[in-house]
């Protein structure tokens, strides 16, 4: 079949132009891609050429992997440098580098079999067209490619003029934001359609200890195709050293991580063909040794040892390293960069990265690593070797890639213009982990209006869950909380739960976001300019009295429009947390009075995918999940208490209480003495809960309200206990109006 069609190609391709080069007749192409007939492809999909170089490049090329004195090797382009230009309808030229390729297929077996006999690898398919070149254009009509080849002082011009047409397609485009001024600039949007962006997102990042072995493929394919189901558009990608990182192990020579960038490839190709965006980021790891488990770490680095660097400083500053630094990144963008899909590139938690650099004096008790540095000294190199990075990427690469940075402690520094990682990107990305009410909820708020007010760009909160994920075998009451509660907070989109792997994928949790994404389609946040608040009642019983505890029983998040005649929120009854359901769930409350290692609730014998969970056995051998069950802990969770926490969730008694909350700043209602117009809305509450019909309001709690003098609207609040703590709602504008002209 694809001797076909790469007749079909040459042929095509001679038909138009006389394109390929004759001193050069052994050199031949085929195209890859199914995104459009011969001679077309479909706007910003991906066209993909394969190419088989001329014999007195090939052989050289073939004699570098046998370690032959003559060889070229083609992941140096100081040695071998393939470019192929492609000039669009307008003039416009980009040049895109080709990229080195190998053929894998995955072999999985394991029916019938003992596990330490299962069979979970990549095995070589052939090819002899090895390099590909990866575009997609962004312009309708007819584009011409060139092809050239440089090695050493000459150049070979292998395929000149040849024409293909772009056509109109269903892809939105890129992730854009804007510089407006406004609150719009809190929300992305897609470069084609000009339709606002609101991401519906986990992470599926967690490369762990395992490669991307054919099981650890499936199954983050299996994750995203769940996080799709559930409505999911977004999410994040780990570039992982023990992943598909091209230069680990070996620095300057990319063979050995082939199979695990076919595995990456099927995860890119799964986004591109269901409209997900994400961002692919490298880790802290590279230049850390925080554990012992992680076999990415810096005493394995392979600048290190092949340079035989003596600090990490020399990793950010010598410039044979730099050089072959900005040759993976040429490759991986190369490989990866041309999808208008991969939304950021991004280090994360960029504290950790320099704190191999910090004296002991500057560090904490986590990092004894003996640098010299202050961290103002530090974090400034650091900013440096990024800034030096994103300019190569732009400028070098000529690629659309947004950047996004972000810390794992207290960003303090940033927000006394001490940091400037956040300068660097396009977008501030948060982490926040805890287990306390005030961490997950109130905390969180205040960090993405902090850095909103700061930066004035789009925030996200890019990590979040709690340290300890046994909790997630017991219940998924905070991821629930925790999606619907940053949804409403003025960040553009749900907050990332970091734990998919082991907990979202593994107890189907995902079915949570469904309700969440039909919710709030068709809502324009962009346009509309919404802006966040937060309410919750008895703000002044904050001693942790158990007045405070009985009486704090509802939060409430919204967002609330410019014009004042629109606002989508959450609110829930605030009893309803994970610390308080040890009388009504087993698994938890074996959690929170537990102090020993032996008391395992989340161990299996078998996970849902029927693997083994012995890792002392059978370590990566076919570990199709992260190791997350072989170091995170299991004890210690009776000693996350709060203001909030009580044993057993608080319900509401809403036949006394008749429980209200507020949305303030809608339009105010003047009340003069003879005259009866007022301001008035309507609010329908919706389930949150998966398996109801989410997208029909709740009749039973519709109300018509008119607002105070100062603009607040108070709703009563729905029911809300053990079967449904929470609700959703809309809230329009019906008019400045008499009583019975909106309550006839």
């Amino acid at each position: 079949m694809r001797f076909v069609v790469f007749l079909l190609s040459v042929v095509f391709a001679n038909t138009i132009t006389n394109v390929v080069a004759q001193e050069y007749p052994d050199f031949s192409f085929y195209r890859v891609d199914k995104n459009g007939e011969t001679g077309q492809i479909e706007k910003y999909k991906r066209l993909e050429y394969a190419f088989k170089l001329p014999s007195v490049l090939t052989t050289r090329v073939e004699n570098y992997f046998i370690g032959a004195k003559s060889g070229i090797n083609p992941f140096d382009p100081e040695e071998l440098d393939f470019r192929v230009h492609f000039t669009s309808p307008t003039g416009e030229k980009t040049t895109c580098y080709g990229f080195y390729y190998q053929a894998f297929k995955p072999v999985l077996r394991t029916a019938g079999l003992d596990p330490s006999k299962y069979v979970n690898e990549f095995r070589a398919d052939t090819t002899n067209f090895p390099w590909r070149v990866r575009f997609a254009p962004n312009l309708e009509g007819t584009w011409k490619m060139d092809v050239e080849v440089i090695q050493g002082d000459k150049t070979y011009q292998l395929l000149s003029g040849m024409e293909f047409v772009c056509i109109k397609s269903d892809h939105k485009g890129y992730l854009m934001i804007s510089s407006t001024g406004t609150d719009q600039d809190r929300w992305m949007y897609y470069s084609e359609t000009k339709e606002p962006f609101f991401a519906v997102t986990n992470n599926i990042s967690s490369a762990g200890a395992c490669t991307y072995l054919p099981s650890q493929v499936n199954r983050h394919v299996q994750g995203l195709k769940e996080l799709i189901a559930a409505g999911g558009n977004f999410t994040r990608f780990e570039l992982a050293g023990q992943a598909a990182l091209p230069d680990w192990p070996i620095h300057d020579n990319y063979i050995g991580k082939m199979d695990e960038m076919v595995g990456f490839d099927r995860m890119l190709e799964e986004c591109e063909k269901n409209g997900v965006y994400f961002t692919l980021f490298r880790h802290h790891v590279e230049v850390s040794d925080l554990n012992e488990w992680d076999p990415i770490k810096w005493s394995t680095n392979p600048y290190r040892i092949a340079f035989d660097l003596k600090s990490v400083e020399e990793y950010f500053t010598n410039e044979e390293v730099l050089k072959w630094q900005r040759n993976n990144l040429r490759y991986l963008f190369a490989r990866w960069g041309y999808s208008p899909n991969m939304a950021f590139y991004s280090y994360s938690e960029v504290d950790r990265w320099y704190s191999k650099l910090m004296a002991d004096s500057e560090d904490g008790a986590d990092f004894k690593d003996g640098g010299t540095m202050s961290e103002e000294e530090a974090a400034s190199m650091l900013i440096k070797w990024i800034a030096d990075q994103q300019q190569f990427i732009d400028s070098a690469l000529n690629k659309h890639t947004l950047f996004v940075h972000s810390h794992a402690t207290p960003y303090d520094r940033e927000l006394k213009g001490k940091g400037g990682f956040f300068e660097l990107s396009d977008v501030v990305a948060l982490h926040s982990y805890g287990e306390t009410k005030d961490i997950n909820y109130k905390k969180r708020y205040d960090q993405v209006e902090k850095f909103w007010e700061k930066y004035h760009k789009p925030v996200m909160m890019e990590e979040m869950g709690p340290s300890k994920i046994a909790m997630y075998c017991c219940s998924g009451i905070e991821y629930h909380n925790s999606i619907w509660s940053t949804a409403m907070m003025g960040d553009f989109g749900t907050g990332m739960d970091w734990w998919w792997d082991g907990g979202i994928h593994d107890f189907g949790y995902y079915k949570d976001l469904k309700p969440l994404a039909q919710f709030i389609e068709g809502v324009d946040l962009r346009s509309g300019q919404f802006q966040p608040q937060k309410w919750e009642n008895n703000e002044l019983a904050v001693d942790g009295s158990e007045f405070a505890r009985k009486n704090r029983l509802i939060e409430n998040f919204a967002l609330v429009n410019e014009s004042k005649d629109q606002v989508v929120g959450w609110v829930h009854n605030a009893s309803y947390y994970w610390r308080n359901l040890g009388q009504t769930n087993e698994c938890m409350n074996h959690l929170i009075t537990s102090t020993t290692a032996e008391s395992k609730p989340c161990y299996f014998a078998v996970d849902k995918d029927g693997f083994p969970y012995d890792f002392n056995e059978y370590a990566c051998i076919p570990r199709v999940y992260n190791d997350v069950y072989h170091h995170e802990a299991v004890t210690g969770f009776e000693g996350f208490t709060d203001n909030y926490s009580k044993e057993g969730a608080q319900a509401i008694n809403y036949e006394t209480d008749a429980l209200s909350f507020e949305i303030s700043g809608l339009k105010k209602s003047t009340m003069k003495l003879f005259k009866s117009n007022r301001h008035w809305y309507k609010i329908e509450f919706y389930s949150t809960v998966a398996n109801e019909n989410t997208q029909v309001p709740v009749s039973t709690f519709t109300q018509i309200l008119m607002t105070s003098s100062s603009g607040k609207l108070s709703p009563i609040a729905p029911t809300m206990d053990g079967v449904h703590p929470d609700y959703s709602y809309k809230i329009v504008y019906l008019g400045y109006k008499k009583e019975e002209e909106v309550k006839p």
